[in-house]
């Protein structure tokens, strides 16, 4: 089998990780990618040269990465009578409208947002969504019948992300938030948590990444004079796991948006694989991977700060509990979220599409 990378993406960690679960199976994978360098004027001379590149390529199925490879989704249509999975996860609407806000619901621009994401759904021949939750409310919101969309879960890169050993309690406990600074993640809530425990010197929050809501929580943090968090900002890969290593805690999201309870996020997957102590939002969605509060993880109600800042206690006045969570977290990763896993479900979902084809 060989597949096709199609579209305006961009190798970020999630299509790279795909790409490496289809090499590990054996699949090759040509790649067809142009971007547009967010000038979408450059549109139909950058369509041009994908329908001039792709002419050139010997292939059985047609990806789309992510969003960005959308862009040129029907295209791909129409160049090609190859089947077209679509690699979605996050769309247009769920970030751009829902989760960041950017443009209002009845907005023009959120119109458009939406009959695009409606067009690519319909013009796929599948579409991979992370849960039911999920495939659910994108049917009902767009109108797409429900055998077009796949349920796969993200998974982590096992390589990336190597098995911790179990930190032992020393001078400080550090509780470590890494990924992108957006509403769905829900910092404000980790920052109140900060400050219901700032008596507790010893609980240290360090913070990895970078993003929109990034100026806010630091203006947060200023106000309350809070002298227990740590900005690290955008740290190399080597650094981030490290800090990962060091951590006695690692969070997931808190948002209250209506997008947090249909997510799992990839930092969710990364800590499990890590062996790491996870405490996250509960929804419908971390069901569905199989978390179980004071199993596996810890759940806390979503924009409820308070609760955040007790697990975190109750985390580290509890050694055996945190040492069984991070274990328990690591084997529901192993038994059903690895990279292996995952990728021969995505197999034998591409094997399907090329059958039907036929």
């Amino acid at each position: 089998m060989k597949v096709c990378f199609f579209g305006l993406y961009v190798m970020d960690d999630m299509n790279s990780l795909l790409k490496k679960k289809l090499e590990l199976k054996g699949i090759e994978v040509v790649e067809c990618q142009e971007q547009i360098r967010n000038n979408f004027f450059l549109i139909i001379p950058t369509y041009l040269k994908l329908f001039l590149k792709i002419r050139k390529l010997d292939y059985d199925i047609i990806i789309i990465p992510r969003w960005r490879g959308g862009l040129a989704l029907p295209l791909a249509k129409f160049i090609s009578k190859k089947p077209i999975l679509y690699y979605s996860y996050a769309m247009p609407y769920d970030m751009f409208i829902e989760d960041r806000k950017m443009f209002k619901q009845n907005s023009i621009m959120a119109k458009l947002i939406s009959f695009w994401c409606k067009l690519c759904l319909k013009l796929s021949n599948v579409t991979i969504l992370e849960t039911n939750v999920d495939i659910n409310y994108k049917s009902n919101k767009f109108k797409i019948d429900k055998k077009k969309l796949k349920r796969i879960f993200i998974g982590a890169d096992d390589t990336l992300f190597p098995c911790c050993s179990f930190k032992e309690q020393d001078t400080n406990f550090t509780i470590l938030y890494f990924g992108k600074f957006v509403p769905l993640h829900g910092l404000e809530q980790v920052i109140e948590a900060a400050k219901i425990l700032s008596e507790h010197k010893e609980i240290i929050f360090k913070f990895c990444g970078d993003g929109q809501a990034k100026n806010t929580m630091m203006k947060l943090v200023t106000k309350y004079n809070l002298k227990n968090i740590k900005f690290l900002g955008f740290v190399e890969h080597e650094i981030l796991i490290e800090n990962i290593n060091q951590s006695d805690v690692c969070l997931g999201i808190f948002g209250d948006s209506i997008r947090g309870t249909r997510v799992i996020t990839n930092k969710v997957y990364q800590i499990l694989c890590s062996q790491k102590p996870l405490i996250t939002r509960n929804s419908e969605a971390t069901k569905e991977i199989g978390l179980t509060s004071n199993k596996n993880c810890i759940l806390v109600s979503e924009n409820n700060p308070m609760e955040l800042a007790d697990a975190i206690l109750n985390l580290k006045n509890n050694v055996n509990k945190r040492r069984e969570i991070a274990e328990s977290g690591n084997n529901l990763y192993q038994e059903k979220l690895s990279i292996e896993k995952t990728s021969a479900q995505i197999i034998d979902l591409l094997n399907e599409l090329i059958i039907k084809n036929k």
